[in-house]
């Protein structure tokens, strides 16, 4: 069915009408879109930190998540703070450009599978079969509408494997010159710019040039200098601004070790199960064969540094496997190359291979969709903003809070971007990480030395009937004599597990608690 570096014949295939082209990967595309209108009113906690920095910087505050204290880089997507803070100005409304964007970054991760595809199969059928493998899954449609990084991220990564997939051919005909390097390494650039990672997934991509003809040396020399200019910047940028060479998500969030290593794996292995297994298992052995073949060596690569990404910060809680839909666009033409070696391997008819491809589209589809909690109806266009954070964050407001108030609290994305407050972060993602938890340990002290005007905990019922903090940092507040002396309670919000995808994560890491709630203290004295 599928060739990797020459064109596929009419004596194997048969000539495939444009027509055919034209009608399937549109369909492709409406149905990703379609997909994504389920997914519309969701919202990821996070991507909220990101449009609080982009608010600030659009109006002129600069890189803060508060406009008092000292600066946090809380953030690891420079470029799409940026990109966002860009259209604020512009004022389009923050909430609609982040999740438009998102949804066309997805769109254009589909077009570049398809432009890559025909570039290494030299048909459309295998490059639509990877478009529509893709397309299915619920996970990506997902990304592509909860507003983080997450589908920017990957539409580089399918544009930077499309450039040098189209590229490395173009070697063996004409003699590259540094232009060549220029565009791709423009994509790598915005890639060292966008997640932290990006810098390794960019290094490994302008390589895979090096192994061909010594004149693609030269844009591989020119890509490795754009990106080591790029990082430089960033660094120097991040030291003066911010006092430190890496961002503060990273000292929160980056533990490696074997507990970490372990959890990596275990994030891989349930994605292959959540994806069907027949999936995974068809990429596997696609980037087993695509490893000899200079052509497809992006896809390696890509998917190598990916794999050892999330081995080293051991993946990630949310739902939808988002380290992995980084690298959705090499992983299904993998997937694509490995249905190639099944079909020499078990001298499968074309008609065969094509059923087995359209099965495994629709088992990553069926997968994907029962993997993450069932809403009803099957497809809605709800209002954006049901979870109980944008609740919690109107009730604040209600209170008409000056902007020099604080509040102490862990959901630092949704609430401080509903209410104008000065913010400190228990969990040290958007505090200084070091200083509010030294050693892992919460940092009491420190934690109350701006006597916050509000105190925002969350606490879980048990089997045994009794309420408790939800992490070790709740309990140590709710210890606290300091905190029983000058906080009082007000104001309790239930965590409804049935809500929507957020409000559902309180309850998917620790199924022992009948109830989470969000319960907010005021200080009386």
């Amino acid at each position: 069915m599928l060739r990797v570096h020459a064109p596929r014949t009419a004596s194997t295939t048969g000539p495939v009408p444009r027509w055919l082209t034209a009608l399937a990967l549109p369909a492709v595309i409406a149905g990703f879109g379609v997909l994504c209108l389920r997914y519309v009113p969701e919202s990821v906690d996070d991507a909220y930190i990101t449009l609080r920095y982009a608010r600030h910087l659009a109006a002129g505050d600069g890189l803060l998540f508060n406009t008092a204290g000292v600066r946090v880089e809380g953030f690891s997507n420079f470029a799409w703070v940026v990109l966002l803070a860009t259209l604020q100005k512009l004022a389009i409304p923050p909430v609609l450009a982040m999740k438009g964007l998102s949804i066309a970054a997805g769109l254009w991760t589909l077009l570049m599978i398809f432009r890559a595809g025909r570039s290494l199969f030299g048909a459309d059928p295998p490059a639509l079969l990877a478009c529509a493998l893709f397309g299915a899954s619920s996970f990506h449609a997902l990304w592509a509408t909860d507003g983080l990084e997450t589908m920017f991220f990957a539409a580089l990564i399918a544009t930077a494997v499309y450039l040098l997939v189209r590229m490395i051919p173009a070697g063996s005909v004409r003699p590259f010159t540094w232009r060549d390097g220029v565009g791709p390494g423009i994509v790598l650039v915005l890639l060292c710019l966008t997640r932290p990672e990006g810098v390794l997934y960019a290094m490994l991509l302008s390589l895979c040039l090096v192994a061909g003809p010594v004149s693609s040396r030269k844009p591989a020399l020119l890509m490795l200098v754009m990106i080591f200019v790029t990082v430089l910047a960033l660094t120097l940028f991040r030291l003066s601004y911010f006092g430190h060479l890496l961002p503060n998500t990273a000292a929160s969030k980056l533990h490696p070790g074997f507990l970490m290593s372990r959890q990596g794996i275990k994030y891989l292995l349930l994605y292959a199960r959540d994806t069907g297994i027949l999936f995974a298992a068809l990429a596997l052995v696609g980037a087993i064969a695509a490893a000899v073949r200079r052509q497809a060596l992006p896809l390696v690569v890509t998917i190598g540094a990916g794999v050892f990404f999330i081995i080293l910060a051991g993946g990630d809680f949310m739902w939808g496997y988002r380290f992995v839909a980084h690298v959705a666009a090499p992983l299904a033409l993998l997937a694509v190359i490995g249905l190639e070696v099944v079909q020499r391997r078990w001298r499968l008819s074309t008609p065969a291979t094509a059923m087995l491809g359209l099965a495994c589209v629709a088992v990553v589809g069926v997968c994907t969709f029962r993997a993450l909690p069932s809403r009803a109806p099957l497809f809605h266009v709800g209002r954006v903003g049901t979870s109980v954070n944008f609740r919690v964050a109107n009730y604040l407001e209600g209170g008409r809070p000056s902007p020099s108030d604080w509040i102490l609290l862990s959901e630092a994305g949704i609430i401080p971007y509903g209410v104008d407050m000065q913010v400190y972060d228990y969990l040290g993602l958007l505090s200084p990480y070091r200083e509010a938890c030294p050693g892992g340990a919460p940092n009491l002290r420190a934690m109350f030395r701006h006597s916050p005007r509000y105190v925002l905990l969350t606490e879980s019922l048990g089997r045994d009937g009794t309420w408790s903090g939800r992490l070790p940092p709740d309990r140590a507040i709710l210890e606290d004599p300091f905190f029983r002396e000058h906080y009082r309670e007000k104001q309790e919000f239930v965590i409804p597990s049935n809500g929507d995808l957020l409000d559902r994560l309180y309850y998917r890491s620790d199924r022992s608690r009948l109830e989470v709630s969000f319960v907010l203290f005021e200080r009386t004295s």
